[in-house]
């Protein structure tokens, strides 16, 4: 027997949706929030987790706070602090979190960061993320890891992600969607895309494409469970028309192909 989950990406995969569905799956809150007070960056944000209704489907919805410190508006360079992969790997080396969620955790981040460093014509040691060196992006990487690596989960099958379409405003003005370092990681890991609906705007980001390629063992339809355990849908920020902001993660135990 080994366990094994199906990701569901109708509506695209962020970092908050992953997190939020895989919260749903271990449903032990207090243990996810006493891992993550054990990174040294624990004072700059508040994590929220609450539950909420996405076009008729119950989910649960994650988000990070980032703590504004007054005495940081005198420098503006610190309002969006860029960190560099070597300072990121040393926060996640530093905390006390299992060697598994670490060891997850960077490795998502070198994905990210090679993407990231390729779109914008540098090196993985000397790429700033721009969002991404965000706590946010911090939290929810090491926080999926903590997350992931606790369920104990041995196959991965992710569906085909539903990206978006049209043009987002970044700093650097408009650029298409899928966002670059998204694109670059759906090429790296070969990952099926599809807009059976078409939603405007992004649903696929960097840091959901990093992920996702990382842990996927397969892309492929819902796999052959002997039993389902868990059921739980992460929601994402945004409202569309069309479908609800939600990604789907069910985890079971297969049979092993004798």
């Amino acid at each position: 027997m080994k366990k094994s989950c199906f990701i569901e990406c109708y509506s695209g995969a962020a970092g908050d949706m992953l997190i939020a569905g895989f919260l749903g799956a271990l449903n032990d809150k207090d243990y996810f929030i006493n891992e993550l007070s054990k990174l040294s960056i624990k004072n700059e944000f508040e994590i929220e987790i609450k539950p909420t209704v996405k076009k008729g489907i119950a989910s649960t919805n994650f988000n990070v706070i980032i703590k504004e410190h007054d005495h940081c508006h005198s420098h503006e360079h610190k309002h969006h602090h860029h960190r560099g992969l070597n300072e990121i790997t040393e926060i996640i080396n530093n905390s006390d979190i299992s060697t598994e969620a670490k060891e997850l955790a960077i490795k998502i981040f070198i994905n990210l960061g090679e993407a990231e460093a390729k779109v914008h014509g540098t090196t993985l040691d000397k790429v700033h993320f721009h969002e991404v060196g965000a706590i946010d992006s911090i939290v929810d990487i090491v926080g999926f890891a903590i997350l992931f690596t606790k369920l104990k989960i041995e196959e991965v099958t992710v569906s085909n992600i539903n990206v978006g379409s049209g043009l987002i405003k970044c700093e650097h003005g408009f650029i298409p969607v899928p966002a670059p370092a998204t694109l670059e990681l759906i090429k790296l890991f070969k990952m099926p895309v599809s807009s059976i609906v078409n939603i405007k705007g992004e649903t696929l980001t960097p840091t959901g494409a990093a992920i996702l390629g990382t842990i996927a063992t397969a892309f492929n339809n819902i796999p052959n469970y002997d039993e389902i355990q868990t059921i739980s849908y992460g929601a994402g920020t945004k409202d569309f028309e069309e479908i609800s902001n939600t990604l789907r993660v069910t985890v079971g135990v297969e049979k092993k192909n004798t």
